[in-house]
């Protein structure tokens, strides 16, 4: 297939057929990568942080750091 490079702003692009953007899978958004003098576009099928709140929540998490300060200044010494 032949796309045609068009002037977007400052910089050109190519538009991709619907039909080629479903066959790929391609959504909102792509990974890209130059390999010699070829392009290649990646569907991003997952989102990078999908899931994260549900798998934390079923952990119990463990301070880095001991949350016990001494707020009133009890123990200090200057």
């Amino acid at each position: 297939m032949q796309l045609n490079i068009v002037q977007i702003g400052n910089s050109k692009g190519i538009r991709l057929p619907k039909s080629l953007m479903q066959q790929c899978h391609i959504k909102d958004s792509v990974n890209i990568e130059v390999k010699g003098n070829e392009i290649i576009l990646r569907p991003i099928l997952q989102k990078p942080r999908k899931g994260w709140a549900k798998m934390f929540s079923k952990e119990k998490s463990e301070l880095v750091f001991d949350d016990n300060i001494d707020l009133d200044n009890k123990d200090w010494k200057w």
